[in-house]
């Protein structure tokens, strides 16, 4: 062999060792030129999610210093929970489907006659309404496991409605306005949609609640109230069945037994943050951070949901067992996502706690806990997001109505769990 040829192998086999070498970084460079090509989805991304989420420590701080209600009505943080984790699903879906009527051309501003903004607008209207009755039923059965009473039945009826009603009209007008910029300005309203319908809620949801328990227990007040909020359900049910436009009417019939089964998904969440009131209450930082740290979950899997429904829709995703690579891109995007947004959580709710003279470990147990607990929870949203549209594919299901709701419920629950398992193991 000459030593033209020598030389020859030899950059031959370098080629081959290099080429080998580089095969573990191919993934990194495709999810590189993949957040590159999103780099607008991240930065927007970022500052909505981020600014949710620490504005949802606002709503943990109102839940921390409403603890004399926490502990006298022993049901209430479920229906804190439920009601703030329904009204996430009922507004996140309106959102969802807006975001996919704005990606097929099909979204109007206007609230004419069968317009698909009024068309939604009426039905999360009625899925409000009559759901928060049953949240009340449901979190005073709760209650009675807990060591409640028998007779705070009407209490809660008012407390489910009054606050579910006064939140909810507020979340829907900002959800309408936000799919209105998102459509002027050009933004992913898959992306920003779950976060600020989030944040929203639980910044109006946690307080509206705790007003409303101030006309619980006012004897024959209370009854009326209650007894006025069931007719009103009843009467809108009703309605829905004779008059409401056919699509409103189809939204209401798919959505309400998925948002049944997500419901009890909640109140099992809230049943844990009972169950381990002495981590959350003694350590009240935990408790500042409960709804931001949920929130920023349920924000994580509704983005991929978003945008994984809207892709269907598109066909630019299909439904397979194992995720498609654009499935898989996208779900780093979240990641990137989670890593930032959760340690930014973690020293919010401890300045809280440090300026309101709260309880806390330090600021630095709080990050890790946040850290660990977070990560698993957003790779449990992603696995929970990618299969839970598969099957709604399969069964011939809309992903926007059914997709978010289960993902926005699970996380609430895994959360808490994922929050409770991390804090007596990290601090």
């Amino acid at each position: 062999m000459t030593g033209r040829e020598h030389e020859d192998d030899r950059r031959r086999r370098l080629g081959s060792l290099f080429a080998a070498m580089s095969i573990p970084l191919q993934p990194m460079r495709r999810i590189g030129r993949h957040w590159q090509a999103e780099s607008r989805t991240i930065s927007l991304g970022l500052v909505v999610h981020g600014v949710s989420a620490l504005t949802g420590l606002l709503a943990g701080y109102a839940l921390a210093a409403s603890t004399g209600t926490l502990e006298s009505l022993p049901g209430f943080v479920l229906i804190v929970l439920a009601s703030n984790g329904l009204r996430g699903m009922i507004f996140g879906a309106f959102g969802a489907r807006l975001g996919t009527a704005l990606g097929v051309g099909a979204w109007e501003a206007t609230l004419r006659t069968g317009s698909v903004l009024r068309v939604n607008v009426v039905a999360v209207t009625i899925l409000t309404i009559v759901t928060a009755p049953i949240i009340a039923v449901l979190a005073w059965l709760g209650s009675l496991l807990m060591g409640g009473t028998a007779g705070g039945l009407v209490d809660f009826i008012v407390i489910a409605v009054l606050g579910g009603v006064l939140s909810g009209v507020v979340v829907g007008v900002a959800t309408a306005f936000l799919s209105a910029g998102c459509a002027r300005w050009e933004w992913d309203l898959d992306t920003v949609a779950a976060p600020l319908v989030t944040m929203t809620g639980d910044v109006v949801g946690v307080p509206s609640l705790v007003l409303a328990a101030q006309l619980a227990g006012r004897g024959p007040v209370t009854a009326a109230l209650a007894t006025a909020s069931v007719l009103l359900a009843v009467a809108v049910l009703a309605r829905t069945v004779l008059r409401v436009h056919p699509d409103a009417r189809r939204i209401v019939r798919t959505s309400l037994p998925v948002l049944l089964v997500v419901m009890l998904v909640d109140l099992g969440a809230g049943g844990v943050l009972q169950a381990e009131r002495d981590e959350f209450f003694t350590q009240a930082v935990f408790l500042v951070l409960v709804p931001a740290f949920l929130e920023a979950i349920g924000g994580f899997g509704g983005m991929y949901a978003s945008r994984l429904g809207t892709k269907l829709h598109l066909g630019t995703v299909e439904a397979r067992p194992v995720p498609n690579p654009l499935a898989v891109l996208d779900s780093t995007l979240v990641v990137l996502l989670a890593v930032v947004v959760l340690p930014l959580v973690a020293v919010g709710a401890s300045f809280i706690a440090a300026t309101a003279g709260m309880a806390s470990p330090g600021t630095g147990t709080v990050v890790a806990v946040t850290f660990a607990g977070g990560l698993v929870a957003t790779a449990l949203a992603l696995a929970t997001g990618y299969y839970a549209a598969y099957a709604a594919v399969q069964w011939g299901l809309d992903p926007d109505d059914h997709v978010l709701p289960i993902v926005t419920a699970a996380m609430d629950l895994v959360g808490v769990l994922c929050l409770a398992a991390a804090i007596p193991l990290l601090t």
